[in-house]
């Protein structure tokens, strides 16, 4: 009886089907950096100053007064700082790996140089919007995030508790007491105008997908009284999400950053996930202040394998806290 040769009986010669090329879903934008400006660090402390004008008040003098005794007084000027951060990301490739053939790359050093490069640059993303971080006096410097520049008097605390915290030099961060409520948009109202009544001009909303949805959909709800028109084009495509927002005071940007739905772990006070506010904020008003640009330290070959090192060190400046805000303890 003649043998039927099948891929079962013949397993040992037959070549495997590998595509060469190497797919990976997750993503590496970093929204909230790439909205700031940039400023060079030249110390470990950063430190730069910040005015503003003296509150309206009654003013109104005698047709030929004398000159007041004393000149007029106003606020002073500030000086803020910040801690340097350092992020690092390490790699190490065995010489054997380097140079068998490989799918989807020909060098594996470079591949996960690329990689760990990107991830880097995620990792300062969650610091600087999630990661809540307050300036550390000691151990490993903790640059102040996003939160720990807001003050109180620019949060809204979504379940109407109190706020404890809030004093917008970096030291600390607001803290909502209360059980976490659902998202409406009279939170970003209330915060627009305590921003505004400040001086400031916030013209971005940054948070979570999870929370993007619920804006789009607080937002879509005001259809019925006229305050929001579906956006329908000419091909009859229906656009449910809303990207841009007019407030009472000033028209601002819906931004979703993926990165703020993520949990993790960091040095710094209250470390949870970003998915329980929404960034206020006028991106004129923070720059990244690097003292140490990402830079690619090869330490050589290491016995039989090679290995670099990638180092950024940077921190974040807010020129002025009192022109953004936050709305804080979300559940949805």
């Amino acid at each position: 009886m003649a043998t039927t040769f099948t891929t079962a009986t013949n397993a040992a010669s037959n070549r495997e089907d590998l595509a060469n090329f190497i797919s990976n879903i997750v993503r590496d934008e970093t929204p909230f950096m790439s909205s700031c400006g940039k400023s060079k660090a030249t110390a470990i402390l950063h430190e730069w100053s910040t005015d503003e004008l003296a509150a309206p008040a009654a003013n109104n003098n005698a047709e030929g007064a004398a000159f007041p005794g004393t000149p007029s007084t106003g606020p002073v000027v500030a000086r803020l700082n910040n801690k340097t951060q350092i992020f690092t990301k390490s790699i190490e490739v065995s010489g054997t790996m380097e140079n068998v053939s490989k799918a989807g790359r020909k060098s594996e050093f470079k591949y996960q140089s690329e990689k760990r490069g990107k991830e880097l640059m995620r990792d300062i993303e969650w610091a600087l919007t999630t990661g809540k971080g307050i300036k550390s006096s000691s151990g490993n410097r903790v640059m102040g995030g996003y939160q720990s520049w807001v003050k109180a008097a620019s949060t809204v605390n979504a379940s109407g508790g109190s706020i404890t915290g809030g004093t917008g030099d970096g030291s600390d961060i607001p803290v909502s007491a209360g059980t976490a409520a659902a998202f409406t948009l009279s939170q970003i109202d209330s915060v627009m105008q305590a921003a505004w009544e400040n001086g400031g001009r916030p013209t971005t909303l940054m948070m979570s997908p999870r929370l993007k949805r619920s804006f789009s959909t607080a937002a879509q709800g005001q259809v019925s009284n006229g305050n929001v028109r579906r956006n329908i084009d000419e091909s009859g495509k229906l656009r449910q999400s809303v990207e841009i927002y007019e407030t009472d005071f000033g028209t601002v940007q819906v931004v979703p950053n993926y990165i703020m739905g993520h949990t993790g772990s960091g040095a710094g006070a209250a470390n949870a996930a970003g998915d329980d506010n929404i960034l206020v904020y006028d991106s004129s008003m923070f720059k990244l202040a690097t003292l140490r640009p990402l830079h690619h330290r090869d330490i050589s070959e290491d016995g039989d394998r090679l290995r670099a090192l990638m180092v950024h060190e940077t921190t974040l400046e807010c020129l002025n806290p009192s022109a953004s805000g936050l709305v804080d303890n979300l559940s949805g």
